[in-house]
C-alpha cells in the first residue's frame, strides 16, 4: 500500500509539473546573487523561469525554482540564482514588471533583516548551485552551504518590516523611512 502511495505522489508530481522538496535556509554564498520572483502564474515551471532570466545572463541555464505546496501546487513565487551581482542587478532592472503568462512579475533582491531567520528556499536550488553537504578532509563542513544563524522575528520588528515594504512599494524614499524616534539599528530603520 505504501508503495502505491509513493507511486501516486510521483505521478502527481509529473502531472502538476512540480517536484517535492524540502525548504532550507539560503546559504551565505548565495545571498548576494539570488533574487525573489513573485506574482507568478500557477502554471509557471522551473524551466520557464530559468529560460526567462537566462536572457540577462551569460550562462546557458540558470538555477531557478518555484516554491510549491506539499501537493505540488505552486505558491506563486520562486527564486533565481545568478553567477554574479552584475547579472542579478541587470535582471532585476530588465524584468521588474514584465508579464509572464499574463501576470506582472515582482522581482526583488534577497535581504537579511535583523533578528529574523534567514530566507528559506527550495533545497533543489541550493543543491544545484553549491552541491550536497560534504565534509572536508579535516572534518569540517563545506563552507559554501553555511548560513548565518539568526533568531526568529519579534512581533515588534514584523510591523516595522511591513511598514518599510509598504513605503517602498508606494515609492517613498529611504530617508523618510529612516527618520523617526529611537535608535536605528540599520539602514532600514528598525529600532531595538
Amino acid at each position: 500500500m505504501l508503495h502505491m502511495l509513493e507511486r501516486d505522489a510521483d505521478l502527481m508530481e509529473i502531472f502538476a509539473g512540480g517536484e517535492r522538496y524540502e525548504m532550507v535556509e539560503l546559504p551565505d554564498s548565495l545571498m548576494e546573487t539570488t533574487i525573489f520572483v513573485g506574482n507568478l502564474c500557477e502554471f509557471v515551471t522551473d524551466s520557464m523561469l530559468s529560460d526567462l532570466f537566462q536572457q540577462a545572463s551569460t550562462l546557458n541555464s540558470l538555477p531557478a525554482c518555484i516554491v510549491r505546496n506539499a501537493d505540488c501546487s505552486s505558491k506563486k513565487y520562486g527564486f533565481v540564482t545568478f553567477p554574479n551581482i552584475l547579472e542579478r542587478d541587470a535582471a532585476i532592472i530588465r524584468f521588474s514588471g514584465v508579464e509572464l503568462n499574463g501576470r506582472k512579475l515582482k522581482i526583488d533582491e534577497i535581504r537579511d533583516f535583523p533578528n529574523c531567520s534567514r530566507v528559506r528556499v527550495p533545497e533543489k536550488l541550493v543543491l544545484y548551485t553549491v552541491g550536497r553537504v560534504k565534509k572536508t578532509r579535516n572534518g569540517t563542513q563545506n563552507a559554501l552551504r553555511k548560513a548565518s544563524t539568526r533568531k526568529s522575528c519579534k512581533p515588534s520588528h514584523m510591523k516595522k518590516m511591513k511598514k518599510y515594504r509598504k513605503r517602498r512599494r508606494n515609492g517613498k524614499n529611504e530617508s523618510s523611512i529612516l527618520s523617526g524616534n529611537g535608535r536605528n539599528c540599520n539602514k532600514h530603520g528598525w529600532k531595538i
